[in-house]
Formats: C-alpha cells, structure tokens, sequence
C-alpha cells in the first residue's frame, strides 16, 4: 500500500513539473520549419504526441515531454487526457507547420499569399498597387495608373500631377494667370509708364533713371519728363508741393493748368510735373488721369469753370 501510494505520489510531482518545465530535443535534430510570426506560439507535432513545437524568432523548434507524458496542446499530460494518444480519439487531425499550407489554395486574385495565422483563414494577401481586399480582387483608383491631368482641368498653361495639391493636380500658369486652373487674370505688373510721367515726349523704361523710367523728349525740350525748354532756366513751377523723401508715390492737381491735363507726382522725394496722356484730364477726386466723356459735367472743368482764378 504504501509503495502504491510512493508511486502516485512521485506521478504528480512529474506532472506538475512537465506544466512549467520542457526538455529540448538535442541540439543535432533541431530543425527550422515553415516561418511562424507568434513568439512562444506551441503545436503539436503530426505523428509524435511526446513532441511539440514552439515559435522561436520565425521557426518552429521541436521539443521533448518528460517520458510518459504527450503534448495536449498547451502543457504535457497524461497520454489518456490527449485526443488519439492513449485517451479516447475525437478524430481530430494534429496540423504540422510543415504538412499545412493556408496559401495552398492560391485564396489571391492579385498578389502574393501569406501565411498568417491572425487573418481569417489563416492567410492574408500582399495586394500590388491598385488593388485591395482581403483577397486584392477590388480595384482602386492609383496615382501610378490613373492620370488626374486626363480631364485637362487648367484653362490656361500646362497640368502637372501633385498627389498635395486638391484633386490631384496643379497647373503651371502663363505670365498674366493665376489660379489653380489659371483661368484668373493676374494683376498686372507696376508699370512706371503708366500713367505717363512724361510732361511731353514717349516714357520708355530705364532703370538708369529714378523711378526706372524716362521720357524720350521733342526737339527744343529736356529733363527727365520733357519739363523743361532748352534755354530756359531750369525752376520748379509755382505753387510747390511737400515731397518727403519717405513717400513712394503721391500725386497733386496742377492748380496752374486750366485745361486739367496736367499733374503734379512726388515720388521719394522727387517732384515732377506730369502730363496726361491725350484726351484725358488729371481727376481732382480719383487723382488719377481719366477719359472725360462730358468734359462740362467733369469735377475739374466745372471747378476750374466756378473757380477762374483759383
């Protein structure tokens, strides 16, 4: 009685040991098997119930149970506790990492199968680009296979394909467009010539000069703006205006020309008489030179009509 009870006792102790304690195969008939991706991940083994498997760094490596005990798929157990090795069969087949292959069935419309033991079925696929899906059979729309210029979305200049900009797409503009179809008219660059500077004479562009214009004058005149007659003495007309040399551009009514064709531009300190182009009167209001359809309804014609000696 005693020697049975011995027995028993030195079973359990075993069984408790082989829960925690594993042996592995001798380092000779260790293998690697079909890469797993779970560290830690145990199998049994196909044919051998005293063997199983454990993932280790992407392979499968074979390990021992303690002699009398079978791998029940977590732990060693008693063989009778363990389907088809010694306990009563369940008819379960034991799956091998190298008999089994989820891929086998070739599960991809496009791309490559993968083994993954996370992924329904135990497979995944690598889709190529333009496809997705568990399987890559659903077609999507790729910036490697569809055009976003193929509409012609730019009005003016050229498209060009930019996965940052909305829709895809940008348009190089031509000079005088904007927009990111170009079909905005740009703002036309500062001209000096306009409106003219040139008391007579054709204002051509020359950064030789200040303000980077100057007028190409008629015979008997000179001065930057065709001011002043040759002979004469050169001197500002009256009245005289503040010209700071801090102020880009500012302009003053000729109060001496009755006509009100003339003008007064200070620019950075520079005081000149202007005239405006043929046809136009200098505004009083808009201090600009503007075409007058009605010259006798105009603000500076029926000033200079109410105020003769102003």
């Amino acid at each position: 009685m005693v020697l049975q009870s011995l027995r028993k006792w030195i079973a359990t102790v075993n069984l408790a040991l082989a829960v925690t304690l594993f042996i592995p195969s001798p380092v000779s008939t260790q293998q690697a098997y079909q890469p797993c991706s779970v560290l830690g991940a145990l199998i049994r083994h196909p044919t051998d119930c005293g063997q199983f498997f454990k993932c280790d760094h992407g392979g499968w490596i074979p390990f021992n149970c303690p002699s009398t005990l079978a791998f029940n798929g977590q732990v060693c157990d008693w063989p009778q506790n363990v389907p088809g090795c010694g306990g009563v069969s369940t008819g379960v087949v034991i799956q091998s990492p190298t008999t089994t292959n989820a891929c086998s069935s070739n599960p991809c419309v496009q791309g490559t199968c993968v083994v993954d033991s996370f992924s329904p079925g135990g497979w995944r696929c690598e889709c190529p680009v333009g496809y997705t899906g568990q399987d890559c059979s659903q077609l999507v729309q790729s910036p490697v296979t569809i055009n976003a210029c193929s509409s012609n979305p730019c009005v003016q200049g050229t498209c060009v394909v930019d996965n940052y900009s909305p829709g895809g797409w940008r348009c190089d503009c031509p000079a005088g467009y904007t927009g990111q179809d170009c079909s905005q008219v740009s703002a036309p660059a500062f001209d000096p010539c306009n409106p003219t500077p040139c008391y007579r004479g054709t204002c051509r562009l020359d950064t030789g000069f200040p303000g980077g214009w100057t007028c190409d004058c008629p015979a008997g005149y000179w001065a930057q703006d065709c001011s002043q007659a040759i002979g004469a003495t050169p001197s500002p007309s009256c009245p005289l205006y503040p010209c700071p040399s801090d102020v880009p551009r500012h302009f003053y009514p000729d109060w001496d020309d009755l006509g009100c064709t003339s003008y007064y531009a200070c620019e950075f300190g520079n005081l000149q008489q202007r005239q405006c182009p043929q046809g136009q009167q200098f505004d009083l209001i808009t201090m600009v030179c503007q075409t007058q359809t009605n010259p006798a309804t105009a603000f500076c014609s029926s000033f200079r009509a109410q105020n003769p000696t102003v």
